[in-house]
């Protein structure tokens, strides 16, 4: 009887093996990446930074080069409550996003992460001993997400102040309600990652990355990493989308630092996030980026803007549109 438990529990451990490696390959299959690189986007193209001096508050009132603005948020006083709101409460991953970790300090949002065996809150109890938050342009309704704010193509600028951690990493992003549509490329939605600050040990480097077509076997990903040359764990800086019909542009501190047009271009409404990510188990972030060991750090947001050009308009479309 002794022999009999002790083989089936070699064939329980066996068989929970398989199935994890099973369940692996299938992940790993089911996430197809492309990654970019070479300086050819400068080239191919318009990589010139919007002209926003002087534009206006709404399409009636934009400047010479059809530019105004939608979003103009400095958090200097309640009123971004409005149209931002708290990530859900949720088990992220490893982490817990907590709207207990959002502080509004000096005209910034702070987003805090910490470990902890003693985090008391209604909301997470001890689902976790990470607990870290973000900031979005949607709230919750009947558990699913409706923007409060969302804009199809214009400029989208943050500027952040890096957690000063490893182990851990912020990300300004984009996010449709369509983005697991199947089929049409990126066009009837698209997660925009604007930037992931996953290079503790390359401080000087950045990724973009642009999903679509759901996060499963279908999925699709094109992404980029290079470096800025400068130290983008000291002090703020900003980072910045332009988003037309035709490309893509990401900035660093008003510099285009990659375009592309991968996937087609996304043509419907995309909400705002600005989140914090932990992982300590897995190891690995954004980019098949090595993390170290979580320590504790703060990600201050100091504002985001966000502008729409006139002559983009006639291009919107919803998701329907596309079925």
């Amino acid at each position: 009887m002794k022999c009999l438990k002790n083989n089936f529990a070699k064939f329980i451990t066996l068989f929970v093996a398989i199935l994890t490696l099973n369940v692996l390959l299938f992940c790993l299959s089911g996430c197809e990446y492309t990654t970019f690189k070479g300086d050819g986007w400068k080239k191919k193209y318009d990589i010139s930074a919007p002209n926003l001096a002087d534009a206006g508050r709404d399409k009636y009132n934009a400047n010479n080069s059809g530019w105004y603005s939608t979003m103009i948020e400095d958090f200097d006083n309640d009123s971004w409550q409005q149209l931002w709101k708290p990530v859900e409460n949720i088990l992220r991953n490893e982490e817990y996003w907590c709207d207990k970790m959002i502080k509004q300090t000096d005209s910034k949002i702070e987003i805090l992460a910490e470990k902890s065996n003693s985090h008391n809150c209604n909301n997470c109890g001890d689902k976790s001993n990470y607990y870290t938050s973000g900031i979005i342009t949607a709230s919750y309704v009947d558990g699913k997400r409706v923007p409060t704010f969302s804009q199809a193509f214009g400029y989208f600028e943050a500027k952040v102040k890096f957690p000063y951690s490893d182990g851990m990493w912020s990300a300004f992003w984009l996010q449709t309600l369509s983005q697991g549509q199947i089929g049409n490329g990126g066009k009837d939605g698209a997660e925009i990652d604007i930037y992931e600050s996953s290079f503790w040990n390359k401080k000087d480097f950045v990724g973009h990355c642009i999903h679509y077509d759901g996060y499963g076997s279908k999925h699709k990903g094109g992404q980029a990493t290079h470096s800025t040359g400068k130290n983008l764990y000291e002090g703020y800086h900003t980072f910045g989308l332009k988003w037309t019909p035709e490309e893509y542009v990401f900035y660093v501190d008003g510099e285009a630092v990659w375009a592309t047009d991968f996937g087609g271009i996304c043509q419907v409404p995309a909400y705002i996030m600005l989140t914090n990510e932990i992982r300590q188990k897995a190891q690995y972030g954004p980019y098949g980026q090595k993390l170290g060991e979580f320590t504790g750090g703060t990600f201050y947001i100091d504002y985001v803007k966000v502008y729409q050009n006139t002559n983009y308009l006639p291009h919107i479309k919803s998701a329907e549109d596309f079925k």
